[in-house]
């Protein structure tokens, strides 16, 4: 599924099917248009992501130096807390 059709997918329906490939575009789509309920959802499907690999954090940030994404910092940041003290 392209961006557009999460898009669309989403302002029809108030839910969003992505890839973990897609979502940093859909997330940067989502911030120009003013959706916060989809960048959440963005944010959300990055950060399960992360919950299987590890190695997917860089381009989880990516997409967050571009728009506001706290949730999906927030995650980030406490995910790399726990590898430097040693819980992952």
């Amino acid at each position: 599924m392209r961006r557009c059709s999460v898009l669309c997918e989403y302002m029809y329906t108030g839910a969003a099917t992505m890839t973990v490939e897609q979502a940093p575009a859909v997330l940067l789509a989502a911030a120009q248009y003013l959706l916060p309920g989809l960048q959440l959802i963005c944010e959300h499907r990055l950060a399960t992501a992360l919950e299987s690999d590890w190695s997917a954090l860089q381009p989880a940030l990516l997409p967050r130096t571009e728009v506001s994404a706290p949730t999906l910092r927030a995650y980030c940041l406490h995910r790399m807390l726990e590898a430097i003290a040693g819980g992952t």
